[in-house]
C-alpha cells in the first residue's frame, strides 16, 4: 500500500548554554510528501460471518497492498546532539487480507484509518543525514470492512481496539535551497521510513488448537520528501566573544555572623597617630563596647559590610593591647623604616606602663629585615602564634556562590568593555568599563533588586582594534533557591600568617562548634588566588569530606571551591594587610 502523506513539520530548538539554562526557538515547519507500502498480519480470525467463508488461520505473513493517503502535523525540539520527534497523523492503514490455507476464501480490502501520534529520537551521524525511531499511539477513526471479493461492504469490523500502540523509524536527508519563501530559507528533505502498529483488533477466539493467537497488526515501509521553512537563520560556527558563567539557582542574602582573623599592621604615621590618640583618650583601652564598631562611627555605614572590617581594623591597635593586657602573651612589634622609631617605642612603652599597667618585657621591638617590600611599616605578633578573632553580625550578605562570571575571550583584549543587563520589570543596568579578561558579579543585586527571578538578556559590548562597535547577547534564567539557606558562619584562615595544621586545628574547632547535620560547607578563595591557595583549598576540601565521613555527618549538597571577585572581597584596601586577606581561605557554613 502508498501512502500519500503531508506533514506540517514545527521544529523548536532546546540550546543549552554554558550555564545550562534551555532556550526555546522555531528552528523549522513545512510539508511532508509520501507514498507507503502496508503490510496487514492476521492470526485466528472469525471472518466467515462477513462473508469471507474462513474462521483464518495464517501463518502470520502479510499481504501488501498500496495507495492509501495520510496526512500530519509534527513537532521537534533539539537538545544537542539529540533532536525529539512528535507528529500528529492522520493514517490510513488499509491493506489486503486473503486465508492462504482455505482455497475457497474470498479476499478482504478493509478500509482502515488512524490517528497516530508518534514521538522518536533523532540523531544527526553525518552532515546532512538524520535518523530517528520511537513509540506511537493510534487512535481509530475508520473501520468498515471495504471490499469481500469483488463486492463493497460498508458494515464495521467489530471489535477493533482503540488507542492501540506502535513503533516507527526512519532515515532522511537535507537540503537547503536557493529560494526564499516569505523572506525564509526553503528546504527539501527525502525521507524514507518503516511502522508498525499491533494489536489492531480482539478476536472471536482464544489460541486455536494449531497454536496461532487471533492477532491483528499491519507494517508499512514509507518514502517521500518533505518541504520546510526555517525561520532562524543561524550562523553555525558563529564566533561569541565571552563565556558567562550563571549559577543555575540562587539563595537569597542572608544573615552571616563573621569570625575574621585580625591583622595588626600600620604605616608609621597611623601607629604613632593612633598612638597620640590612645595618650588624649586613655578611656577607649577600658571601655570594651568602644572596641567594636558602631552605627555613629564615621567609616561604618550598616550598608557597607567592607567599611564595617576597615572600621574594625582601624581599631586593631585597641584589640592588640586589650588582649595583651588580659593575657601573659609576648608582643613583638617588627619595624620596617628608613627612619629611628625610639619616639614610637618609647610612646608605646609608656601607654603601657602608664595606663595599662602591662609589665614592658612582654614588649619586643626589633627592625625588619633589609630591603623589605614594605617601607615604613609597622606591624606586630604574638609569641604564641594566637591571631585575635573578631565576630561581627551582618544582617544582610550577598551568598558567594551567587556570582556570575563574564570571560572575555578574544585574542586582542578590548581597551575596554561594557555590559548591559536587561530583565523583569522592565530591568536595565551597565556594568563596566571593565579593563580585565574576567570580571565576577553579585546576582544578588538582581535577585534582590528591582527585578527579581525570570528571564534576562546580556549584552557585551566593546569597540574593536578597528574602530568597529562589537555587541554580543545571550539569554539566560535566574531563579531562586527552594533551599532555607538565610543564615551561617563564616571563617577566614590566613595561610600567610598561620601554619597548615594550625588552619586544620581551627577548622576542627570551628565544625565542633558550629556544624549541624544538613548544612551547606563553602570553601571561597579569591579568583587571581595562587598556585600555593588552590592546592590548599583543595586539600581542605578532602580533609572536610573524611572528617565528615569519620563524624558521620550528613550535608545538603557536596562541598564547593568557589572563585569570589571584587564584589565579595573582604577588604578594597591596597595595603599589604589588605591582600593578605585577599590571599586568605573562607568557609562558610551556611545553614
Amino acid at each position: 500500500m502508498r501512502i500519500m502523506r503531508i506533514t506540517l513539520c514545527l521544529i523548536l530548538i532546546m540550546a543549552f548554554a554554558a550555564h545550562l539554562q534551555a532556550q526555546f526557538r522555531i528552528h523549522s515547519y513545512g510539508i511532508d510528501i509520501a507514498n507507503s507500502v502496508n503490510g496487514i498480519s492476521v492470526g485466528y480470525q472469525d471472518f466467515e460471518s462477513i462473508g469471507m467463508k474462513t474462521n483464518f488461520i495464517t501463518k502470520g505473513q502479510p499481504e501488501l497492498s498500496v495507495l492509501n493517503p495520510m496526512i500530519g502535523i509534527s513537532i521537534t525540539t533539539e537538545y544537542d546532539p539529540l533532536f525529539i520527534l512528535g507528529r500528529i497523523s492522520f493514517d490510513d492503514r488499509s491493506g489486503y487480507i486473503e486465508d492462504e490455507i482455505v482455497p475457497t476464501s474470498l479476499s478482504m480490502q478493509p478500509h482502515l484509518s488512524y490517528l497516530t501520534f508518534e514521538s522518536a529520537l533523532m540523531i544527526k551521524p553525518w552532515n546532512i543525514f538524520s535518523v530517528y525511531g520511537g513509540p506511537s499511539l493510534s487512535f481509530l477513526l475508520n473501520q468498515s470492512i471495504g471490499t469481500i471479493g469483488e463486492n463493497v461492504n460498508t458494515n464495521q469490523l467489530t471489535n477493533m481496539n482503540s488507542p492501540i500502540p506502535g513503533l516507527f523509524a526512519g532515515i532522511s536527508a537535507d537540503f537547503q535551497l536557493n529560494q526564499l519563501m516569505n523572506s525564509l530559507p526553503l528546504h527539501i528533505s527525502p525521507f524514507f521510513e518503516t511502522s508498525l502498529i499491533f494489536n489492531q483488533r480482539t478476536g472471536e477466539f482464544p489460541e486455536n488448537q494449531d497454536g496461532f493467537d487471533n492477532i491483528w497488526s499491519t507494517f508499512s515501509l514509507r518514502t517521500g520528501i518533505s518541504i520546510t521553512l526555517n525561520p532562524i537563520k543561524e550562523t553555525p560556527n558563529a564566533f561569541i566573544p565571552f563565556s558567562l558563567k550563571i549559577p543555575s539557582e540562587m539563595a537569597g542574602k542572608r544573615a552571616m555572623n563573621e569570625h575574621l582573623p585580625l591583622i595588626m599592621e600600620w604605616t608609621i604615621s597611623d601607629f604613632t597617630t593612633k598612638l597620640n590618640e590612645a595618650q588624649s583618650n586613655p578611656g577607649l583601652f577600658n571601655a570594651t563596647s568602644n572596641l567594636l564598631c558602631s552605627k555613629s562611627d564615621v567609616l561604618f555605614q550598616s550598608s557597607d559590610i567592607t567599611k564595617q572590617r576597615v572600621c574594625i581594623q582601624e581599631r586593631s591597635l585597641y584589640f592588640l593591647l586589650n588582649h595583651l593586657k588580659q593575657s601573659t602573651d609576648t608582643c613583638i612589634f617588627t619595624s620596617c623604616s628608613d627612619v629611628k622609631q625610639n619616639t614610637v617605642q618609647k610612646t608605646m612603652i609608656g601607654i603601657c606602663q602608664r595606663l595599662l599597667r602591662i609589665d614592658t618585657s612582654r614588649m619586643r621591638f626589633i627592625p625588619c629585615e633589609q630591603h623589605h617590600e614594605h617601607a615604613e611599616i609597622m606591624n606586630a605578633t604574638f609569641a604564641s602564634g594566637q591571631i585575635p578573632i573578631i565576630a561581627m553580625d551582618f544582617v544582610s550578605v550577598s551568598p558567594p556562590e551567587n556570582v556570575i562570571i563574564c570571560s572575555m575571550q578574544t585574542l586582542n583584549l578590548p581597551k575596554e568593555w561594557f555590559i548591559d543587563i536587561s530583565g523583569p520589570q522592565k530591568y536595565k543596568r551597565t556594568f563596566g568599563p571593565f579593563t580585565s579578561s574576567s570580571v565576577h558579579l553579585d546576582g544578588s543585586e538582581l535577585l534582590q533588586g528591582e527585578a527579581g527571578t525570570g528571564s534576562y538578556q546580556w549584552s557585551v559590548r566593546f569597540t574593536d582594534e578597528l574602530g568597529i562597535r562589537q555587541e554580543f547577547n545571550e539569554d539566560f534564567n535566574i531563579r531562586m533557591s527552594n533551599e532555607n539557606k538565610m543564615q551561617g558562619h563564616s571563617f577566614t584562615y590566613l595561610p600567610d600568617l598561620q601554619s597548615y595544621s594550625k588552619i586544620l586545628r581551627q577548622i576542627d574547632m570551628d565544625l565542633k562548634k558550629y556544624l549541624r547535620s544538613q548544612d551547606e560547607i563553602l570553601i571561597i578563595i579569591d579568583k587571581s588566588a595562587s598556585e600555593d591557595i588552590r592546592k590548599k583549598a583543595k586539600d581542605i576540601q578532602q580533609y572536610l569530606n573524611n572528617q565528615l565521613q569519620k563524624q558521620n555527618t550528613v550535608l545538603r549538597k557536596d562541598i564547593s571551591i568557589i572563585e569570589k571577585g571584587k564584589e565579595n572581597a573582604l577588604y578594597t584596601s591596597t595595603s599589604s594587610w589588605g591582600k593578605i586577606y585577599e590571599q586568605g581561605i573562607r568557609l562558610e557554613i551556611i545553614h
